[in-house]
């Protein structure tokens, strides 16, 4: 009987062990699917991101003419 203790104890660590490497990954693959799936903006189609011709130029600060 005091065999069933010390398996259940260490059925708890490795059940909370794989609790936060389930997290890790899971949190590791949204930060993936964000990236790739963020780097196009939001109701546009693939090719339109581009920058607008039209825009003036951007001046880095520091630079100004």
């Amino acid at each position: 009987m005091s065999d069933y203790g010390q398996r259940h104890r260490h059925g708890v660590t490795k059940h909370l062990v794989e609790g936060v490497g389930g997290f890790l990954v899971g949190s590791a693959l949204v930060l993936l699917a964000k990236r790739l799936l963020g780097s196009r903006p939001a109701g546009r189609a693939s090719g339109e991101h581009r920058k607008d011709p039209e825009a003036p130029p951007v001046v880095p600060a520091g630079h100004e003419r």
